[in-house]
């Protein structure tokens, strides 16, 4: 009924409330909200029907975490089911990789027309109701988590929603330009024997796509991040009926393989000296028949950890590459890199069962740099294995 105004509305909806919740419940006056945005008449289809773009779980990749009904897509950053939605990741994730714990779930609660949430609720799913309320106070007292307030803190009011319609939302508006490799490309200056090899034959050895596709009757061996080559060379040296591909960014470990290849006169090693997440989609599916993931960084600080290479997303990505009867084979002498793999691979299990994975060191690997290094300090060295 549009005669009806909005006071009257707020007194028939009174006593609908006041009969259900216990008593005492009842809020104060200035907190009791009936369609604080006005009048509302029009509902529906009528109200509602337009272009909204992808809804929510598909913005967010199949997102973990309980999600409103709202999308992303084709609504600007004034709108709380974009602008909230980000802010609620943002404050999630940095209370993650401040350490105070290992999982959390913010929900934000907003009404049209009032600019403030009217409440945030937060689960670190720990059984700490005490530290869950104490960061929501927190958070209340230093953050404006108004529409405003949440355009002005991540810099929402840029034009730079084109990049999201391709995809997606939570990797690409929140932190800009996400770096991908976080290892150093070079370390000491190369000595005058190895710049020669690495200006003047690296590109002899650079891998040719076209030329991949032409090789035939050939197992494809690929080693991530090879560092200074020794297992690169052993096994090319070891098994010339074989094609090795290494793929690493470090200069140092570049030039190195360069100039042993042409000494030993390997002709079955190609290399890329750019990090992996860059090239590994140009190389086709069912490709290799065996992946080296020797030692890389465990980036041991708890803020570091999602830099780690050997994750849910890049293990499910890098069996794509390998053909059937193949084995990805990890080493690293850090056990709670190691754990943080066998969780992985554990998750990923649930969605793939193309694989299987079994401890211990299995194959011939060549002494390395990290492997020497690691047997000087006695520590333990761990292996796993995923047969496809």
């Amino acid at each position: 009924d549009e005669s009806v105004d909005q006071e009257k509305v707020k007194e028939i909806v009174r006593p609908y409330v006041l009969s259900v919740i216990p008593k005492g419940w009842m809020c104060d006056e200035n907190n009791f909200y009936v369609n604080p945005t006005g009048r509302f008449v029009i509902g529906g289809p009528d109200g509602d029907t337009g272009l909204t773009g992808r809804k929510i779980i598909v913005d967010t990749y199949g997102g973990a975490a309980p999600h409103g009904g709202g999308a992303f897509s084709g609504k600007d950053p004034t709108k709380v089911d974009r602008s909230a939605a980000y802010v609620a990741r943002y404050l999630a994730k940095n209370i993650v990789a401040a350490g105070v714990s290992e999982k959390c779930l913010i929900q934000l609660s907003y009404a049209i027309g009032v600019s403030q949430p009217l409440s945030i609720y937060i689960d670190l799913f720990d059984g700490e109701d005490k530290k869950s309320k104490k960061i929501e106070e927190i958070i209340s007292k230093n953050f404006n988590l108004s529409p405003r307030g949440i355009r002005e803190l991540l810099k929402l009011n840029k034009p730079i929603y084109k990049k999201t319609a391709a995809f997606n939302q939570k990797y690409n508006l929140i932190e800009e330009k996400k770096k991908i490799f976080f290892g150093r490309s070079k370390s000491r200056a190369l000595s005058k024997s190895k710049k020669f090899f690495y200006v003047n034959h690296k590109n002899d050895f650079l891998v040719n796509f076209e030329q991949i596709k032409l090789v035939k009757d050939k197992n494809f061996i690929l080693e991530i991040g090879f560092g200074l080559g020794e297992n690169l060379l052993f096994q090319a040296t070891k098994y010339p009926e074989n094609y090795f591909i290494g793929i690493d960014p470090f200069i140092n470990g570049v030039a190195n393989v360069v100039q042993k290849a042409k000494e030993l006169n390997l002709n079955n090693i190609s290399i890329l000296d750019k990090p992996v997440q860059k090239v590994l989609d140009n190389f086709s599916d069912n490709l290799f028949s065996k992946v080296f993931v020797l030692f890389p960084d465990p980036w041991m600080k708890n803020k570091q950890k999602k830099r780690r290479l050997l994750n849910y997303l890049f293990l499910e990505k890098i069996l794509k590459k390998m053909r059937t009867k193949s084995t990805l084979i990890f080493a690293t002498d850090d056990q709670d890199y190691f754990n943080f793999v066998i969780k992985e691979v554990s998750l990923l299990r649930k969605k793939i069962d193309t694989f299987k994975y079994s401890l211990g060191n299995k194959h011939p690997i060549a002494d390395t740099k990290y492997s020497n290094k690691a047997n000087k300090l006695k520590k333990d060295i761990y292996f796993l294995n995923l047969d496809k």
